[in-house]
C-alpha cells in the first residue's frame, strides 16, 4: 500500500472507533478492531516509510473530523520514532483532552501518568 493509502485506511478506522455504541458488543468488537488496525498502520508507515512517513501521519494532528487528531497524537507517541516538535504538538493535544471532565479526560490524565 502507498502512504497515502495507510493514512486514508487509519482515517477510516477512527471513523469507525467514533461510532462505537459502547451497550452493543458487536460495535465494541468492531471498535476494537479498528484500533488494533490503527496500530498496525501505524507501524508500516514507521518502518516502511521512516522520517517522512512519519510527517506525513503528523498532519493528522490537524484533522478534528471524527477526533482523528485525538486518536493520532497517543498512537503516535507511542510508536512512531518522530522528531521533538511532532512530539510537542501530539503532547498539548493529550494535555488539553486531559483537562476535560469525562471519562477521555481521565483516561488521557490516566495516560500521561504512564507515559
Amino acid at each position: 500500500m502507498t502512504l497515502p493509502e495507510l493514512i486514508t485506511e487509519y482515517k477510516d478506522q477512527v471513523i469507525i472507533c467514533s461510532e462505537i455504541s459502547y451497550s452493543d458488543k458487536q460495535s465494541v468488537n468492531k471498535n476494537n478492531v479498528a484500533v488494533k488496525r490503527m496500530y498496525e498502520i501505524i507501524g508500516i508507515i514507521n518502518s516502511q516509510f521512516g522520517p517522512d512517513g512519519v510527517i506525513e501521519f503528523s498532519k493528522l494532528l490537524n484533522v478534528k473530523d471524527n477526533n482523528t487528531y485525538i486518536w493520532a497524537a497517543p498512537q503516535l507517541l507511542e510508536k512512531m520514532n518522530s522528531t521533538q516538535e511532532i512530539k510537542e504538538k501530539a503532547l498539548r493535544i493529550i494535555r488539553e483532552v486531559a483537562k476535560e471532565d469525562n471519562a477521555r479526560g481521565i483516561g488521557f490524565r490516566h495516560w500521561l501518568k504512564q507515559y
